[in-house]
């Protein structure tokens, strides 16, 4: 529930440097001009959702139980936006990621570098822009990789970390041992605080559905992630040609 699952600069830089390095010894090809946010999903206005009056009991349970019903009505929901911001070793951070079914749309940002990830199913493409490539490894893997989707598996062992950012459970995956706090209200609704000892803190409503509202990272003034439901999004993968199949890289592709 910590907000540091947000800090994903280490986690992307482990999975994605080995493909890069890859890529630019085994293959080659032409840059496009598209960058990091090309077209992958369209949205039409979000539903307007009316809070409900009825409590839901959840603030009566144990931590862990809370925990169970809000991942179930997370994912129960159909469609939800995950909004963050924040900072990491004096860097800003940001996080918008939109949630249909099994299909996510990731946009990421980090200082002044940019990635993209989008998930269907088990298939996974991630991009990044020309500032992200650079800090990986110079001008020669910006040139190579940041006009194109790396294409591969969720269960591919070098896109697995990257991955795991578009999977609620992991998302919202506690730290430490779950405990309840204080009630109290986000965004005008009643809510329960649940703390994983991480100073850590998830918001879940105590009325209507047990949604997870917000999350914050009570250490880490600033980093914050606010929950929204009912969001129409149509996400789908880009162009064949806009992708280079991660599991060909270095193999003269």
């Amino acid at each position: 529930m910590s907000f540091h699952r947000l800090d994903i600069r280490r986690g992307t830089t482990l999975a994605v440097l080995p493909l890069a390095l890859a890529l630019v010894s085994g293959c080659g090809g032409e840059s496009d001009k598209k960058d990091a946010k090309g077209s992958a999903a369209s949205s039409a206005p979000a539903a307007t959702v009316s809070p409900a009056a009825a409590k839901n009991g959840v603030e009566t349970l144990p931590a862990d139980q809370i925990l169970a019903k809000a991942t179930k009505a997370m994912k129960d929901s159909g469609s939800f936006q995950i909004k963050g911001k924040g900072s990491e070793g004096g860097q800003a951070m940001t996080m918008n990621l939109q949630v249909r079914g099994s299909s996510v749309l990731a946009d990421i940002t980090m200082g002044k570098m940019a990635l993209r990830i989008i998930r269907i199913g088990d298939e996974v493409y991630i991009k990044g822009d020309q500032a992200f490539y650079s800090s990986l490894g110079g001008a020669e893997v910006a040139k190579l990789l940041g006009a194109k989707y790396m294409k591969g598996s969720v269960n591919d062992k070098q896109l697995r970390d990257i991955a795991s950012l578009a999977d609620p459970d992991e998302l919202l995956k506690p730290d430490g041992k779950v405990t309840k706090g204080e009630q109290s209200r986000v965004n005008g609704r009643p809510v329960i605080a649940l703390l994983d000892g991480t100073q850590g803190k998830l918001y879940v409503a105590t009325e209507g559905e047990p949604h997870v509202l917000a999350m914050d990272e009570g250490g880490n003034a600033g980093n914050r992630i606010d929950v929204t439901y009912d969001k129409t999004v149509e996400i789908k993968a880009p162009p064949a040609d806009q992708t280079i199949d991660a599991s060909k890289i270095g193999k003269g592709g």
